[in-house]
């Protein structure tokens, strides 16, 4: 009697089992692909299953997602509520081949580096708002009167007026100190130049559905100081300093999540001077236009940036001055072939300033490549070059740099940076009496919060 109850016990498991497993097999959605999907194993190794439900040949698949990659070294910030803070301070030495860019007698020097910053953002549902700061002070022991002081600060604030519009507000310093080796200096320079630039801007941006229109506005203000020279009183520039407002309209075909986003921008940027006619008798007052074709790429995580074909024209309130135009590339294009590997390409043109007789403008353009690789999750090894051109009137000017370094994150409060930079000029003349090169060795060590 018992073996019979037993027998009978074991046959209702079994189909009581059977019964939940084919229930659990029909009631199961399919699986949706997560971030483990990165980590697939080969086909063969897993026994082929057949599907329950058919499905036609034609139905797509669905894309997987992408994996989420946590950086163990990041620093973590220092949360306040709302808004989380990111300061970090840079410790460091610079020694330099060539600390006044000449072209001969150059003269060696040890610099020691202190870069304070700090950066900021909101973790609000909507809305957003971002900020950062810095300023580095580089002093030399044996030339005091070349050491640098330079600095920068930005903010963005997002507005989200609905769900297919909003405002972006934006305002902008920069404190920068341009070298002896720079062909706007006169010869006799005894400390670089200082250039401040202030700007603000505002962005109203709406999508139609297939078609993302803006508009912008700005207002810039760029300032030169007076230069020391060896002999007689400082060179004035305040003739030089000028006022830049514009006007941008720019186009967008295709949504925000499309691989390829093609957009045309034009834009309207007058100069107005503090002076109407500055040291030399020229009226530099200008009127600017320009006209940009170019396409935005979002293909994560392999291809990332923006490129375009910009034309750039400038006219000048003086008869005596030229029109100057320049046609060229803009943009950054971000290549990770593999995890471990970052490509960046970076190319930009412009027209700028300038004092010379009879000269209304420069012509600039740049380009660079710079590649990071992770040896390890903490060690980046990091390389770079690039190219300068610009064409002052008859003088054609060129810059090329290289770089090489590491660095080394110890934990997310601390890393450490050396970096080798090379810098050679050649100021277009055929004497060539500005030509020079100059090499730097960098240290740095970082503490992040």
């Amino acid at each position: 009697m018992r073996e019979k109850v037993i027998r009978r016990g074991v046959l209702l498991a079994v189909f009581l089992t059977a019964s939940t497993v084919a229930y659990a097999q029909e009631a199961q959605p399919p699986l949706k692909p997560t971030v483990l999907d990165d980590l697939a194993v080969e086909p063969e190794a897993v026994p082929a299953l057949k599907p329950i439900i058919a499905v036609e040949p034609d139905e797509p698949i669905a894309a997987r997602k992408k994996k989420i990659v946590v950086d163990r070294y990041a620093a973590t910030g220092i949360n306040t509520g709302a808004i989380r803070l990111y300061p970090t301070l840079e410790i460091g030495t610079t020694a330099s081949s060539n600390v006044a860019q000449r072209n001969t007698n150059p003269k060696f020097d040890f610099g020691l580096k202190l870069k304070p910053s700090i950066s900021f953002a909101t973790d609000w549902s909507r809305h957003s708002w971002t900020g950062t700061a810095s300023a580095e002070i580089l002093h030399y022991l044996s030339n005091p009167d070349l050491s640098t002081a330079t600095g920068s600060a930005s903010t963005n604030f997002r507005l989200d007026i609905r769900h297919t519009t909003h405002a972006d507000f934006a305002a902008n310093f920069a404190l920068n100190d341009t070298g002896l080796g720079d062909n706007s200096l006169p010869a006799a320079a005894l400390a670089p130049r200082r250039d401040k630039n202030f700007g603000i801007s505002a962005d109203l941006d709406h999508d139609f559905g297939g078609l993302e229109g803006s508009v912008k506005t700005a207002l810039t203000r760029s300032l030169y100081d007076d230069v020391p020279l060896k002999i007689g009183p400082p060179e004035k520039n305040t003739d030089r300093n000028y006022t830049e407002p514009s006007f941008t309209l720019k186009a967008t075909l295709g949504s925000s999540v499309a691989r390829l986003r093609p957009y045309v921008e034009v834009q309207y940027a007058p100069r107005f001077h503090d002076q109407i006619i500055d040291d030399n008798g020229q009226k530099r007052d200008s009127q600017g236009y320009s006209g940009t074709l170019g396409v935005t790429l979002n293909d994560d995580p392999f291809w990332q940036g923006d490129v375009a074909l910009a034309y750039l024209v400038r006219s000048y309130a003086d008869p005596g001055l030229a029109t100057t135009s320049a046609l060229g590339l803009r943009g950054r294009l971000e290549w990770s072939p593999t995890p471990l590997l970052k490509i960046e390409a970076i190319t930009g043109v412009d027209l700028g300033e300038t004092a010379n007789i009879g000269v209304g403008g420069t012509q600039n353009w740049n380009v660079g490549l710079n590649a990071t690789y992770a040896l390890r999750d903490n060690v980046n090894l990091m390389a770079g070059i690039g190219l300068t051109r610009s064409d002052i009137g008859p003088q054609k000017t060129t810059n090329k740099t290289a770089m090489a370094g590491f660095e080394w994150t110890l934990n997310p409060n601390m890393s450490t940076i050396v970096t080798y930079q090379g810098n050679w000029y050649e100021d277009g003349t055929a004497a060539g009496s500005g030509n020079y090169d100059e090499q730097r060795l960098m240290t740095s060590i970082i503490l992040k919060r």
